[in-house]
């Protein structure tokens, strides 16, 4: 059934490479002001969107499982994050690709951090940025990249932006990442 599922995905972006035509793609592009130290692609099926509520992502008619796309990386001067789906799973991820148009950039790294080292089909970190994580951090890393479907670590983000959600609701929450053993979005790396 997986391979069904990324069938679909295959056959899109074949089509769409070989036309050179992706308007089948919906993508949120956010920007940061600053040169990241990493980079990655990751498709998941997030289980979760950025308020912790639970996302469907399995079609009910299809019993297609739903994807989204990341892909983060440097430029010169600034870095970008691209969150994209086919505008066909958007009956599934349109109030979540909502969520993230209306969500401050630090919310999202904040989500998305912990799925990084989880769900990166392809990751790439800088020595500066390694080297500036404690050794809790990079065993943190090391820990999520080994075991892809760790619930337990899943759970606490998932906990983590229901608080966060809730406690935004009446007020501006700026989000203090400083206290992450890993944090692939640190902007004072040495």
């Amino acid at each position: 059934m997986k391979l069904e599922d990324l069938n679909v995905y295959k056959v899109y972006f074949d089509r769409a490479i070989k036309e050179q035509d992706y308007t089948g793609l919906e993508t949120v592009v956010i920007e940061m002001p600053y040169k990241i130290q990493f980079a990655n692609y990751m498709m998941v099926a997030p289980p979760f969107d950025i308020k912790g509520k639970k996302i469907k992502t399995i079609d009910r008619k299809t019993k297609r499982m739903k994807f989204v796309f990341f892909t983060t990386f440097p430029d010169e001067c600034k870095s970008y994050i691209l969150i994209s789906a086919l505008k066909e799973d958007l009956d599934t991820y349109g109030k979540y690709f909502e969520q993230i148009r209306n969500s401050t950039v630090g919310l999202i790294k904040h989500y998305i951090n912990v799925f990084i080292p989880l769900y990166s089909q392809n990751l790439i970190i800088s020595p500066t940025l390694w080297d500036s994580w404690t050794e809790k951090g990079q065993m943190g890393v090391q820990f999520a990249v080994a075991d892809p479907h760790s619930v337990k670590l899943l759970k606490g983000v998932q906990f983590c932006m229901q608080n966060i959600a809730r406690v935004s609701k009446n007020k501006e929450l700026k989000i203090d990442t400083t206290k992450m053993p890993f944090n692939f979005f640190i902007t004072n790396t040495p």
